[in-house]
């Protein structure tokens, strides 16, 4: 057998960052995954030979031959490429919405294809850009939460909805990183560092509340509901300090930025009690 060779730091988290952190086979959000040498050879750390797969999908794949044996190479790559294809488009679109370049008087509008891009760091006392885009945020989670509700009432949609709100979440996490220094979150991307931060939280939802494994939908669904909420008081805890750190202008109109942003907060709190898959 061929000798195991670790994979860099720095392909491990860009193949979780792409992948969403999620099973390019089954898709399905928030379970335990790892990293598959399709080839089979554990010394074989090159791009094309890896692909994320969640434990039972992993199991399967070391299948060799009869009526459950696993997925082909071919195959594999065509649900990597698939499934990644799609992280992107949902994380573009989250990222579009979530854009600084569109708050009134921000110069730079140039749109970026979604990956591990340079970001446009903003001066954290440019004060004008930092009102403009805190109370554009109010107004797109609103109509992003409406849409989220849509979601929530068709078969399954629990998931989309939670999936898409968390992709806007993270999206508005990193423009907010931009207020911040270079390298200032551990001297990682704030994309890999955020979504990194998300994945943490939904792993400590899941595993305390479902100590021997998932128990069913309804049980999923309210962790992933509680990741969703904490993910959303990171962005109010962010917002705050960046106002009240803010010095160039007199931010007092933004004072209540905070409360109304937690409003919005409660009423994710209230759905979660009508819902019954939640």
């Amino acid at each position: 057998m061929a000798k195991r060779r670790r994979i860099e730091i720095e392909m491990t988290d860009m193949m979780m960052f792409e992948s969403n952190r999620t099973c390019c086979v089954c898709n399905e959000p928030y379970k335990a995954v790892q990293i598959h040498h399709i080839d089979g050879n554990p010394g074989n750390n090159e791009y094309n030979n890896l692909v994320i797969l969640c434990l039972s999908c992993h199991d399967k794949a070391h299948i060799k031959g009869g009526a459950g044996r696993g997925w082909t190479k071919g195959e594999l790559l065509k649900y990597k490429e698939d499934w990644i294809r799609r992280v992107k488009k949902r994380k573009n679109d989250a990222d579009k919405l979530a854009s600084i370049q569109s708050v009134p008087n921000y110069e730079n509008s140039e749109s970026k294809e979604y990956a591990l891009y340079e970001l446009d760091y903003v001066d954290p006392n440019d004060g004008f850009t930092l009102r403009n885009y805190l109370l554009k945020i109010l107004l797109v989670h609103n109509a992003q939460w409406k849409l989220a509700k849509i979601e929530f009432d068709e078969p399954g949609g629990v998931i989309l909805g939670i999936t898409n709100m968390l992709a806007f979440y993270e999206s508005v996490l990193v423009k907010l990183s931009t207020f911040y220094p270079k390298d200032h979150f551990l001297n990682k991307h704030p994309q890999i560092f955020f979504n990194e931060q998300i994945a943490t939280r939904s792993d400590f939802y899941g595993f305390v509340a479902h100590p021997f494994g998932w128990a069913g939908t309804m049980e999923r669904d309210s962790a992933l509901m509680r990741t969703l909420e904490d993910v959303k008081n990171m962005i109010g805890i962010m917002g705050d300090h960046l106002i009240f750190n803010c010095t160039s202008i007199d931010l007092e109109d933004l004072e209540n930025w905070g409360v109304a942003w937690n409003k919005c907060h409660s009423k994710i709190k209230n759905k979660s009690k009508t819902n019954d898959s939640l």
